[in-house]
Parts: C-alpha cells; sequence; structure tokens
C-alpha cells in the first residue's frame, strides 16, 4: 500500500513536472508573433529596403536603404521622384529626391529598436514656390533630427516610422528669378514623416 505522505509527495511531483513542461504565457506570444531570427543566412541582417508609404499619397515613389555598421548604428540613403500636384488643379511639378541618414539605436538594435538620429535631404523641382514668387529648377536642403522605431519579423518583412522637425533653405535659384533674395534664402521650420515598409536580408 502507499501512506497518505507518499501520496501527497507523489501529487506534488507530478504537478511540478506539469508546470515545468507546460508553455508559458511568453513562448505562447512568442510563437504568434516571432521575434527576428538572428541566425538568418548564417548571420545577422545587415540591409533593409523599404519604400515610403506616405509618400505615395503626394504621387511620389520614395526608396530606403538602411546599412548596418554594427548592432546599435547603421547609415541610410534615401531617393524619390515624382510629379507633385500643385495649389491650383491644373498645375503640378516634378520632384527629385536624394538624401541620407545616420541611425542610432539607444534601446534595441538593427533588427528591432528605437532609431534617433539626423536626416539630410536635397530635393530638385521644377517650380518652387516661396510667397508669391515662382522658381524654374529650384534647389531645397533639408536637416531634420528624427526619432522613429522599426521591426524586422522572421521573415524578414521589416517596418519602420520615422518622424521629425527640422528646418529647410532653397540652396540654388536661378539668377533673376526673384528680386527678395534675403527672404527668399531664409531657414524655415519643416517636417519630416516616413512610414516604411520593406524586406530585410
Amino acid at each position: 500500500g502507499i501512506t497518505t505522505a507518499q501520496y501527497r509527495e507523489a501529487a506534488s511531483d507530478s504537478r511540478m513536472e506539469y508546470a515545468s513542461s507546460a508553455p508559458s504565457s511568453f513562448a505562447l506570444i512568442e510563437e504568434k508573433f516571432p521575434f527576428p531570427d538572428r541566425s538568418y543566412n548564417n548571420g545577422p541582417r545587415e540591409v533593409s529596403l523599404m519604400m515610403d508609404g506616405l509618400s505615395l499619397l503626394s504621387d511620389i515613389v520614395q526608396l530606403q536603404g538602411e546599412f548596418q555598421i554594427n548592432d546599435n548604428m547603421s547609415c541610410g540613403i534615401l531617393l524619390g521622384a515624382g510629379n507633385v500636384r500643385g495649389s491650383s488643379a491644373d498645375s503640378s511639378y516634378s520632384l527629385l529626391l536624394a538624401g541620407a541618414q545616420f541611425n542610432y539605436y539607444p534601446i534595441g538594435d538593427f533588427d528591432e529598436g528605437l532609431q534617433i538620429g539626423p536626416q539630410a535631404l536635397y530635393s530638385s523641382t521644377n517650380i518652387l514656390a516661396n510667397k508669391t514668387f515662382l522658381y524654374e529648377n529650384g534647389r531645397v536642403l533639408s536637416l531634420t533630427p528624427y526619432a522613429g522605431y522599426k521591426l524586422v519579423l522572421a521573415s524578414g518583412l521589416t517596418m519602420n516610422a520615422q518622424a521629425g522637425v527640422g528646418a529647410s533653405t532653397p540652396v540654388f535659384i536661378p539668377t533673376g528669378a526673384g528680386t527678395d533674395q534675403n527672404t527668399v534664402y531664409k531657414w524655415h521650420v519643416s517636417t519630416r514623416m516616413h512610414l516604411s515598409i520593406g524586406w530585410s536580408l
């Protein structure tokens, strides 16, 4: 036979064995929403290629590439082009963009984390509007500090959101385009926002 003490001890051992084998809540969440797999392609991901969804609303295609320097730092390039609608129904102007970013991850890393850094963006338009003047072949430089968050899923699908407030100024206006040059070349407050989706390799 078995004594009461032996029965209680066997029951306790059984409950402990079940608890150790049962999946934790964290494990269930990780299974449903997997974290980035650093063993991908025999090493960590080093490149993210994305497209900005917000710029598409303005008929601009903007591509972004991010290249890992180390776990907490990366550099990025931005290239874009489009045909932007003007203030009147029958007006529009072409736009070309080229820029660079430096990303630092104070929380997380290249695969998932909080980003901060500066962005420099150079844009070229066939019409540059400033107050009541219209200029052809304008060039604008924008400097923007920003913050954002990036997430890379185990599959490689990548999502990135960034926003910042900075300043912009024309850097080239054709001769004879206007008379109030002091007003034209002043810095103005500008905002930048990116909601990008793409793939990491």
